[in-house]
Formats: structure tokens, sequence, C-alpha cells
């Protein structure tokens, strides 16, 4: 894994999403040759239904780090989350790096 953002979601998944863990070398893979988790690359290489929980999973993420209320259920939009993007979301990548 090139970047430490990387080991800090395979972390959160583990522990947060056992049903997405067979999936995890290919999200990884795809996000770091992409540059982040977008739905168009990760749809040749994973099942449209682990995109689509992926999202919820990253939107529950986002919306805690933004301390709103998650939004109501259908309001569905495509995954886009560059590396800044999970950077933000998954703060003890910084920890790694200070090591």
């Amino acid at each position: 894994m090139e970047y430490p953002v990387s080991r800090a979601i395979v972390q959160r998944i583990c522990d947060e999403r056992d049903d997405l863990v067979p999936y995890l070398t290919r999200l990884i893979d795809n996000m770091e040759r992409h540059g982040g988790l977008y739905e168009t690359t990760l749809a040749e290489v994973v099942p449209i239904d682990v995109i689509e929980e992926l999202a919820e999973w990253l939107q529950g993420h986002e919306t805690s780090a933004q301390g709103a209320p998650p939004p109501p259920h259908g309001g569905s939009r495509e995954l886009r989350a560059g590396l800044q993007d999970l950077e933000r979301l998954f703060p003890e990548y910084v920890e790694e790096l200070l090591r």
C-alpha cells in the first residue's frame, strides 16, 4: 500500500464493515491507481452493490466528520472520493506519518 490513508481505510473496513473485506484488495488497488474511490473505475473491478455499500459507509463517515444529521434515505449520489477527501475522513493516517 502506497498511501498511509489506504492502511487507515483497510483497518476501518475490517473493524466496521466485514462484508466489504473480501473486496479490500481490489478496492485499495483501484483507489491507489486512480487517486481515490470513484464509481466509474470501481465498477470495472467490483459489483455495483459493493460500490453502493462503500458509498453508504463513506457517507456515514462524511456525516460524522461534518457533525450533521445523515441525509434521508434515497439521497444516493455517485461515489467520488479523491485522496484528499479520504484523508480528511480518516485522519488516523497522520499518526502514521508522524512515526
